[in-house]
């Protein structure tokens, strides 16, 4: 999915670019890069497709690793290329068939390196393997490996009750 984002684009005849100079449709290519890695880069996943008359939710298996390296996708001649490499933190999940209905939850890593997954009042322990490529990925969060601080102190979970009705 990154390599087609950030692949070079060809502009002629209908897509051509508009000079604002001479007025003319000419060939271009256009490539989009990464000037400067932020300290949190978000991917959010297309997970919708038009057909002309109607918007349906893609949910194919979209893969994504623990760890990420955008150095490919960087302009050329950085000084320091662990600038580029990235530690998975969260992953947004949107469940159900449609997109104008579902569940929406997450997995959040802690500073303990556990995982747990939130899930409106629910919070639970999960596993690196329970958040990495899952089959309805909305949202990647990933922290610059440099400034990824993982600690050793310990997450404890706790089961929220349900609210009593009054």
């Amino acid at each position: 999915a990154l390599a087609d984002f950030f692949r070079k684009e060809v502009l002629t005849g209908d897509n051509a670019y508009h000079c604002a100079v001479c007025g003319e449709l000419v060939n271009a290519e256009k490539q989009l890069a990464i000037w400067e890695a932020p300290p949190i880069l978000v991917i959010n996943f297309k997970r919708s497709m038009s057909d002309g008359s109607r918007i349906r939710k893609l949910v194919h298996l979209i893969q994504y690793n623990d760890t990420l390296d955008v150095s490919a996708y960087s302009v050329a001649g950085d000084s320091d290329p662990n600038q580029y490499s990235y530690q998975l933190y969260a992953v947004i999940v949107h469940t159900g068939v449609q997109l104008e209905s579902g569940h929406y939850f997450t997995y959040v890593r802690t500073k303990g390196n556990a995982w747990i997954m939130i899930d409106d009042m629910l919070c639970q322990q999960a596993s690196l393997q329970d958040a990495l490529n899952h089959q309805s990925a909305y949202l990647l969060f990933y922290a610059r490996a440099t400034d990824f601080i993982a600690s050793s102190n310990s997450v404890g979970v706790v089961q929220a009750q349900p609210r009593s009705e009054s």
